[in-house]
């Protein structure tokens, strides 16, 4: 009977080894699961804010643009303004032709630089919005690798 009871606890403690490995095996599947969980949960999180913070900075970029073009279009108006009072008190063509071509060369230089500047302030505010979206990807990238 000692027999059986040593091939007994032999049997019972093989059975127990192998009922333990799945249990093992389904406890870090789960481990797995909640830490995934957790991370897609932090992602979302600083995925939101990152699009709030983009869509900041190209809000104040856009405001940046309204209110330069709006001084452009100020400044223009005046010196249209200013241009057509000196048109009115010349007396000859020859006078007239060189005032003509003296705006039309303000006004081109004036119109190019405006958009020189836009140009560079939409270049500007693009960078600064996308950067947020870039960290993020960025973070998103290096937190996947490091899992697999």
């Amino acid at each position: 009977m000692a027999k059986a009871n040593g091939k007994s606890k032999a049997t019972t403690k093989e059975f127990e080894a192998l009922t333990q490995m799945p249990t093992d095996s389904m406890k870090k599947s789960f481990d797995q699961m909640m830490s995934f969980g957790s991370d897609m949960t932090e992602m979302n999180r600083s995925g939101f804010q990152a699009m709030a913070e983009s869509a900041k900075a190209a809000g104040k970029g856009l405001e940046t643009m309204s209110s330069k073009n709006m001084e452009f279009m100020k400044d223009t108006i005046e010196r249209n303004v200013e241009a057509t009072r000196a048109l009115s008190g010349i007396t000859s063509m020859e006078d007239a032709a060189e005032a003509q071509a003296k705006f039309a060369k303000e006004a081109f230089q004036s119109y190019m630089g405006q958009m020189n500047e836009m140009a560079n302030l939409f270049v500007t505010t693009m960078r600064e919005a996308v950067e947020p979206l870039n960290a993020q990807a960025t973070n998103v990238v290096e937190k996947f690798q490091m899992k697999a």
